[in-house]
Formats: C-alpha cells, sequence, structure tokens
C-alpha cells in the first residue's frame, strides 16, 4: 500500500459520505492526493525512479527552508487526518496507512536528523543521481542531456549543503559514504563523458563536460570533508539504542509493539515451527520405516 515512493503509496483513497452525514474534516482523498504530489516535489529522485517522467528534470533540494516546510506539512497533514470523522473500515485502513508514512517521515526528519548525522544519506542520494537517466528509455538522448544537467548541479548543491550541514556519523557508515562516493567520481570520470557525448550528439558537449568536471569537484570536495572532519570523530553507534528503538519498531509495525513481545511473538513463531518439522520428520520417518 502506501510505502516510501510515489507510486507504491498511489492508493485508492476514494472518501465516500457515511449515513449521510457531512465530514468534519478534509476528505481524505483530497488529503491523499495531496500528500502523493508534495512527496513527489520533494523527493523527485524516488518519483523519477518510480516513474513520474516530469521529476527527471528535478533534483532533491534540503535547504533549511524545505525541510522546514516538509515538517510542517506532516505534522499538519496528521493533524488533518486525525479530524477525519465517519470513515468506512477501508477509510480508516487507507487513513491508518498515510498516517504511519508521516511517522516515518517525522522520525527522518525530527529524530534520525539525517542531514547532519548520515554521510549515506547524502552518498546515496548522489550515486543514484544519474542511475534512471542512463538506463530508461522513456526520455530522448537530448533529454537525457539536459535532465543530467539539471541533475548535476543539484549533485554540486547537495555535496555543497552536506559539507556545511555534515556533523557526525557512525563510523562504519561513514565509510561506506566515502566508498560510494568514490565510486560516483568514479563513474563521472571514466564513464559519463562519453555518455554525454553520445546523448549530445557532439552538440553542448563542452558544456556537459564543465557540469561533469565541476560536479566531480563537488564530490571530491565532499569526500575530503568526511575524511578530515567526521571520520575522525564518528561517534553514532551502529545500533539504535533501546528507546530509540521501541519507537521505531512502534512506527514500523503500526502498532504499540515492545521489543520484548516481539521477541517473545518470534520465540513462539520459531518453537510452533520447529514443532511441524519434527511433526513431518516423524511422519516421513514412519512411512520410510514401513514399507
Amino acid at each position: 500500500m502506501f510505502r516510501a515512493n510515489i507510486f507504491s503509496c498511489a492508493l485508492a483513497l476514494v472518501f465516500c459520505l457515511s449515513n449521510g452525514m457531512v465530514q468534519a474534516g478534509p476528505k481524505l482523498d483530497g488529503l491523499s492526493e495531496s500528500y502523493i504530489k508534495k512527496w513527489s516535489e520533494f523527493y523527485p529522485s524516488e518519483a523519477f525512479s518510480n516513474g513520474l517522467r516530469s521529476a527527471a528534470w528535478e533534483f532533491e533540494n534540503f535547504s533549511t527552508g524545505r525541510v522546514a516546510e516538509w515538517i510542517a506539512y506532516n505534522h499538519d497533514t496528521l493533524t488533518d487526518i486525525d479530524s477525519l470523522l465517519n470513515l468506512s473500515v477501508n477509510e480508516r485502513i487507507d487513513a491508518r496507512v498515510l498516517r504511519r508514512q508521516i511517522k516515518l517521515e517525522l522520525e527522518r526528519w525530527q529524530h534520525d536528523l539525517v542531514l547532519a548525522n548520515q554521510p549515506v544519506w547524502y552518498a546515496e542520494l548522489i550515486s543514484q543521481a544519474l542511475t534512471y537517466i542512463v538506463v530508461r528509455e522513456q526520455l530522448t538522448l537530448e533529454e537525457k542531456l539536459h535532465a543530467s544537467v539539471q541533475r548535476l548541479q543539484g549533485v554540486q548543491s547537495l555535496c555543497e549543503l552536506g559539507i556545511d550541514r555534515l556533523q557526525n556519523g557512525s563510523r562504519e557508515r561513514t565509510q561506506r559514504a566515502v566508498e560510494i562516493l568514490e565510486r560516483t567520481t568514479a563513474f563521472y570520470k571514466d564513464s559519463l563523458p562519453g555518455l554525454g557525448r553520445d546523448w549530445s550528439g557532439g552538440k553542448q558537449h563542452d558544456q556537459m563536460k564543465q557540469v561533469i568536471h565541476d560536479a566531480t569537484n563537488s564530490v571530491d570536495g565532499l569526500i575530503r570533508h568526511l575524511r578530515a572532519n567526521i571520520l575522525p570523530q564518528a561517534s553514532i553507534p551502529d545500533r539504535f539504542n533501546d528507546e530509540d528503538y521501541a519507537r521505531k519498531l512502534r512506527i514500523f509495525v503500526d502498532r504499540d509493539l515492545s521489543p520484548a513481545q516481539l521477541r517473545d511473538i518470534a520465540l513462539s513463531e520459531i518453537d510452533e515451527v520447529r514443532r511441524l518439522m519434527i511433526g513431518k520428520a516423524e511422519a516421513w520417518w514412519k512411512d520410510q520405516n514401513s514399507q
């Protein structure tokens, strides 16, 4: 149903009046449609990867103002969902799914603080900036060229944001971010110029070369920042503490489930599977020895 991408979360959220009563809050279908639109604008790379063609020419902009607006919008939408009245069973399910998605977003931006504490967040966005431009056949060669220029300029801005905002990270994941970024610069240097030449047919190739050069320098700058300023003092644990894990678990499973309860459920299911396996093995053994 509704996941962290545009088409996975494009649900049939159709609102209908219940018992002829007028809904006090915003209609559910309007909320869902608005959220999908806002989500695709905030995460254009993921929207494009899931088929939204117009997002090819956009790239993530996580400036302070945009992030603040996104957080506020999620809070407002959560309030609107809680104000809905007279929902059918299916509508309550859809509202619950949308509420869970919003809580995942608020967890990412208010608790995880990805811009300050997750170098790999930057690295993965940067490394995938051109993936679907390269592999998709729905764009003409000229469109690939223009979209790549726009996205590479977005990569430059994201690298500058990372250098300015990143303060910490986990040692293991920060090292992984460096490795991802190094592979990205290798692609920019070794493969992308040839692709740009093929896409441009020789036209505008100088512009493409310059944008690739600038983006490569920006990614190299972010790598230097991670090595010099983040890795030496990286102090965020690679595992969640008990409080964080419990909170994330409640959001993930969308119910008030504690880690201890999850453990007990898992152990109970393991015991049940073992019992069934033993029963099957005993039945097979009896069958073999009765022949």
